[in-house]
C-alpha cells in the first residue's frame, strides 16, 4: 500500500466522505426523476457547506433551477460563520441579481465591528454581485449607502457607470467621512480624483491650504499619480515652498517624483537647485547628505542629456 504524504491526505473523515459523496452523485448515481425544489434546496446548502472549492462551485446549479426560490437559502448562508460559504452565496446572489437580496448586499459592504478596527471581511463580495445589476440600481445604492464603506469595493461596484451619473453621489459618502480610511490614507479621494479629476481637484488644494493630512508619502502615493502635470507641478512647488518642514526622508520621493514627471528641462533644473538648498538642512548627517547629493548628481546629468 503506497501512503499519500502528510499534506495530501484528508483532515478528517468528513472532509473524505463529503468528497466522495458528491463525486458520486456528479459521475454517474441515476436518479429516480427530477429534483423536488426540497431536494434542490438540501443539495444547495450541502454545495455550499462543502469543503472542496469544486464542490462549492457546483453549487450554482441547484441555484439556477431554484431561481428567486433560492434567495431564502442564499440570505441565510451569507452569514454563516465559515467566510468560504457566505462568500459562495454572495457569488449566487449576483448571479440571480433579485431586488430583495439588495439589503443583504448592502449590509455586506458595512465593516464588522468585533476588533479595535473595522474588518470588510465580505465588502469585496458584496461588491461584486452588486456589480451585477442595472446602472440604475447601483445608482439607488449608492444614494443609500449610510455607514463606513471601503473605495475599492465601490469602485468595483461603480467600475462601467457614467462618471455625470456616479460622482455627486460619491462626492456626499467623502464629505460625509463615510468612506474608510486606515492612518496616512486617502483612497477616498483617490477615487473622486479617477471619476472627475478637475471637480475634485479644488478637494486637494483645501488639503493644501489647510496643511491638514497632506503627507507627502500619502500625497505622492494616492493622489500625485492621479492628476496632471500642472497638477502635478503645483504638489511639487508646495512642499518646496515649505521647505522648513520638510524631513530627509520626504526629499527622495520629491526628487523621484520631479525626475519621473513630465516636466520641461527649464523646470527639473530649477527644482533640483531648490532640493539641493534644502537637502543642505535637512540632512544633519554629513554621509546622508553626501549620499543623497550624488543622487541629485545623477538626476542632473538625466536632465542635461
Amino acid at each position: 500500500m503506497i501512503a499519500h504524504p502528510p499534506g495530501s491526505r484528508y483532515q478528517s473523515i468528513d472532509a473524505a466522505f463529503d468528497d466522495l459523496l458528491w463525486a458520486l452523485v456528479h459521475t454517474g448515481i441515476p436518479t429516480s426523476g427530477p429534483s423536488t425544489e426540497e431536494d434542490d434546496k438540501k443539495e444547495l446548502i450541502k454545495l455550499l457547506s462543502s469543503t472542496n472549492a469544486a464542490n462549492q462551485a457546483k453549487a450554482i446549479e441547484p441555484a439556477m433551477r431554484l431561481g428567486t426560490r433560492a434567495l431564502p437559502v442564499l440570505h441565510e448562508q451569507i452569514g454563516h460563520r465559515r467566510l468560504d460559504v457566505a462568500i459562495g452565496a454572495y457569488r449566487l446572489l449576483g448571479e440571480i441579481a433579485h431586488e430583495s437580496s439588495l439589503p443583504y448586499l448592502i449590509a455586506g459592504l458595512y465593516p464588522r465591528r468585533t476588533a479595535k478596527k473595522p474588518q470588510f471581511a465580505t465588502g469585496q463580495h458584496a461588491a461584486t454581485a452588486l456589480r451585477s445589476y442595472p446602472a440604475t440600481v447601483r445608482l439607488r445604492v449608492l444614494e443609500s449607502l449610510n455607514d463606513l464603506v471601503r473605495p475599492e469595493d465601490v469602485a468595483r461596484m461603480i467600475d462601467d457607470l457614467e462618471p455625470s451619473q456616479s460622482y455627486d453621489r460619491l462626492l456626499r459618502l467623502y464629505r460625509e467621512k463615510k468612506f474608510y480610511r486606515d492612518w496616512g490614507e486617502q483612497a477616498g479621494l483617490s477615487l473622486l480624483l479617477r471619476i472627475d479629476q478637475d471637480s475634485s481637484w479644488p478637494i486637494v488644494e483645501e488639503l493644501m491650504s489647510s496643511e491638514h493630512d497632506f503627507y507627502s508619502f500619502m500625497i505622492f502615493r494616492d493622489i500625485y499619480p492621479l492628476v496632471n502635470t500642472q497638477r502635478q507641478r503645483m504638489i511639487i512647488d508646495h512642499y518646496l515652498d515649505h521647505a522648513a518642514s520638510l524631513s530627509s526622508w520626504e526629499l527622495p520621493r520629491i526628487l523621484e517624483a520631479a525626475v519621473g514627471g513630465a516636466f520641461s528641462k527649464d523646470y527639473l533644473v530649477a527644482v533640483l537647485d531648490r532640493i539641493s538648498d534644502v537637502a543642505r538642512v535637512a540632512f544633519k548627517r554629513y554621509a546622508e547628505r553626501e549620499e543623497f547629493e550624488k543622487r541629485l548628481q545623477l538626476a542632473r546629468s538625466q536632465v542635461q542629456g
